[in-house]
């Protein structure tokens, strides 16, 4: 029979694990709403009118659109104008209150903190926003978690063991520079905070000049999968999001993700695993009904292949507090084995 508990049960529960934590879109509007698909596709098509015919029949869903067309040019475009509406629907970094900064702070502290000592996990984001970005630099000394770059913006994959943080899809602040003639190599950059030209500006400059960011925003999964494969950091960032899957001591916490099936080249990551899984479902809006889909699938899988069940938890994430909101009435949670 399930069991019900608590995301403080939950934490009980991984107290004696490494945690590693994913975040989604969830995440990133619980503290900013405007993240939302009809804000951002409000604000693509107040810029250029010319992108609204590409999403007839795909209401304000930029993965459906860029699904739905196999030109490539309209395909670069949406994808411009999902980059161009999230660089100008983001806000400046004083938006974050030092007490939601604080929120987010614990929050990471929780689950890749010094605190942990050799229990530290790892974070990983499909978000393109700097929230996480902000919030580690706000406790750089006291979190101490490292993105990988140094210090002038360079990602170098030779410390990926010192690596804490992971932007699995890109970021608003990370781009490509290509180097060298003869054999031309890809780098990753990010891009680093200047007095009076905050990251989201240069960003927005860096577009109207024609670069298109390290953003992975492709309609299905495969295509995001092969994105993924064409660019050293994304391939690294990926794998080390396998390997955190596949470590039968560590825990792997979901919050703020949809798990929907666009994103399957990441939950599939998570189904192949030996880490015990505990997925975030955000209540009353969310009733887990992607999550036992998703759940249901990997128990087939695993079925199949012969591998031994998942021991998988569903939680109400309001009760994290991510951004300092007190949880509104506290929801049991399900604890399912498959």
């Amino acid at each position: 029979m399930p069991e019900w508990i608590s995301y403080d049960s939950a934490l009980a529960e991984s107290a004696d694990k490494r945690r590693h934590l994913l975040l989604g879109n969830g995440f990133s509007m619980g503290v900013h709403p405007r993240f939302s698909y009809r804000t951002l596709y409000a604000e693509a098509v107040r810029v250029d009118r010319s992108i609204k015919p590409l999403f007839d029949g795909h209401g304000t869903n930029f993965e459906d659109a860029l699904r739905s067309t196999h030109n490539s040019e309209d395909q670069t475009k949406i994808r411009r104008a999902l980059i161009g509406a999230i660089s100008d629907v983001h806000p400046k970094r004083k938006y974050l209150t030092p007490d939601q900064a604080d929120a987010c702070g614990i929050l990471l502290e929780t689950f890749a903190g010094r605190t942990r000592g050799c229990l530290r996990g790892r974070v990983f984001t499909t978000n393109y926003d700097m929230f996480v970005y902000w919030v580690l630099m706000r406790f750089k000394s006291e979190l101490d978690l490292y993105d990988g770059h140094d210090n002038y913006g360079l990602w170098n994959d030779g410390v990926l063991k010192k690596t804490s943080v992971f932007y699995l899809h890109g970021a608003l602040h990370l781009y490509t520079r290509r180097v060298g003639n003869v054999r031309p190599e890809i780098q990753t950059w990010k891009f680093m905070y200047q007095d009076g030209y905050p990251i989201p500006a240069q960003v927005r400059d860096s577009i109207a000049n024609g670069r298109l960011h390290l953003f992975v925003s492709e309609g299905e999964s495969w295509q995001k999968r092969q994105r993924i494969r064409n660019n050293r950091y994304l391939r690294k960032a990926n794998e080390q999001f396998g390997k955190a899957c596949d470590d039968e001591s560590a825990a792997v916490f979901t919050i703020g993700h949809s798990l929907n099936d666009v994103d399957q080249h990441i939950t599939d990551l998570i189904g192949v695993g030996s880490a015990t899984v505990f997925i975030g479902v955000h209540r009353p809006s969310d009733d887990g009904a992607q999550a036992m889909k998703v759940a249901r699938r990997w128990a087939r899988a695993r079925r199949d292949s012969g591998r031994p069940p998942l021991e998988i938890f569903l939680f109400d994430s309001s009760e994290c507090s991510i951004w300092g909101a007190p949880a509104q009435q506290p929801i049991l949670t399900l604890k399912v084995r498959l």
